[in-house]
């Protein structure tokens, strides 16, 4: 077998109705020289049987099996066995366009990258419909320029785009060196990994094409039971600001954590019901957000309207009453853009360069 230019990495478990569409778009590649490492979590459908099939027709394709111990886990052990230069790790109810890996991989060796990202797209589980993720990648955070590190946005760089890995083609070395890790967590497990890396790479860049499909709305998706660990979130969030303590990285970044963190909260508690919705909101209000000293900040410090929506509802005691003066009329300057209130009226203006 030629060099590996790429492992992919599937963590599996119970995914029988998706499976053959996920791997059928990994092995039909169009770059061959692949390794594909399978990770069946102890599943009790048919999924481990379908990899078998498909690896007695691919010698590219490694099964490894364990019992069930969750995805962070799985791909933890992907990373381990991986040989190829460059790690892909993808969910195995999504599916790859048949020339991501070939695009993404040349990309990241023309510009010798440690972190490469694709845009995406999202099927709906329950109606087959398939729309554009436009906030996958927020193109007003990126730095004018083709590749970047955080030190060129340090406002912005939890901002710009999501902390999923399944969008972005990692350089192996890059995540041996800097033992990156994912967090083994029932649900936002991969929050650690992919905001970790992305203050840790020295070159990052994004590929302009819609290459990988991620499907929603599927039953018994981990995404869609994280009220089972409803406070798992708030766990990933306070191991990330540890690290990034430890590698005195923090202070450079703290605007943007923080405005990730607030709108992350607000978009966690919007998906739990009421009851725990509730749980979660006082966890926040009397510890998380005190912690990590949120409640102090000035709305100046927030870079949209969801953010102070939600903190209003922690804190309507100090947010409340200046925040309603401000919607009767505020000027603002951000991303780029004018924001003027005028009696409840928003206009904005794109700020000429």
């Amino acid at each position: 077998m030629n060099k590996i230019k790429v492992s992919v990495i599937i963590p599996i478990y119970n995914v029988e109705k998706y499976l053959k569409e996920c791997l059928n778009s990994v092995v039909n590649q169009t770059l061959k020289d692949i390794e594909i490492i399978l990770i069946d979590d102890g599943s009790t459908d048919s999924s481990l049987s379908i990899c078998k099939e498909y690896a007695k027709n691919d010698d590219r394709i490694k099964i490894l099996t364990q019992k069930n111990q969750g995805a962070a886990i799985a791909r933890n052990k992907g990373i381990e066995l991986a040989k190829g230069d460059y790690i892909s790790i993808i969910d195995s109810d999504d599916y790859f366009d048949l020339q991501m890996l070939e695009k993404l991989y040349k990309k990241a060796e023309d510009n010798n990258l440690d972190i490469t990202i694709c845009h995406s797209q999202e099927i709906n589980d329950l109606d087959k419909k398939i729309s554009n993720m436009d906030y996958s990648i927020n193109k007003e955070y990126i730095p004018s320029k083709e590749i970047f590190n955080y030190k060129d946005f340090t406002k912005f760089i939890f901002n710009f785009c999501i902390g999923w890995s399944w969008d972005k083609l990692y350089k192996r070395e890059f995540v041996i060196e800097n033992n990156l890790k994912f967090q083994n967590l029932r649900s936002t497990n991969d929050l650690f990994f992919v905001f970790l890396s992305l203050v840790l790479a020295d070159r990052i860049s994004i590929l302009d094409d819609i290459l990988i499909t991620h499907r929603y709305n599927r039953k018994n998706q981990l995404s869609e039971t994280r009220e089972q660990a409803p406070f798992c979130f708030i766990e990933a969030i306070y191991a990330l600001q540890k690290e990034l303590e430890n590698k005195n990285i923090y202070l450079e970044v703290e605007q943007s954590f923080i405005n990730f963190v607030v709108e992350f909260c607000s978009w966690q508690t919007g998906t739990l019901n009421r009851l725990l919705a509730k749980r979660v909101k006082k966890k926040l209000k009397q510890e998380t957000f005190i912690k990590l000293k949120i409640f102090e900040k000035q709305d100046s410090y927030f870079y949209n309207q969801v953010a102070i929506d939600f903190l209003i509802k922690l804190f309507p005691e100090k947010y409340l009453y200046k925040n309603f003066i401000e919607k009767l009329f505020s000027v603002k300057i951000c991303r780029k853009r004018k924001y003027i209130t005028i009696l409840g009226i928003r206009i904005r203006l794109k700020l000429l360069n």
